[in-house]
């Protein structure tokens, strides 16, 4: 299986968190929010701008895999397997203020 190192913010519905791990079939993120094994999360993380400017999002709904504190107080690291994944584009800030 392909993962990816790649650190960017992770969105969540309740929070925010920092990706670790983005692999076809799950994430590996840090955060403070307060989740549970076996618990259905939703997301969303953003890819780096296109070379016209547009930022590609991708969307998630996933169930969480395992959850470990980790020694900083309430921090955890979130092990998560994607059940959705939806590729959302964003225009260019430029091309939203043109109409």
């Amino acid at each position: 299986m392909t993962h990816y190192l790649l650190e960017f913010p992770v969105i969540l519905r309740d929070g925010v968190g920092v990706s670790k791990v983005v692999g076809p079939e799950g994430i590996l993120f840090t955060t403070q929010v307060a989740i549970r094994p076996d618990q259905r999360i939703g997301g969303s993380f953003g890819l780096e701008p296109e070379a016209d400017g547009a930022t590609l999002q991708v969307d998630f709904q996933a169930v969480v895999q395992e959850v470990r504190a980790l020694p900083e107080p309430g921090l955890v690291m979130v092990h998560a397997r994607f059940e959705h994944l939806a590729l959302v584009a964003q225009p260019p800030p430029s091309a939203s203020l043109a109409h």
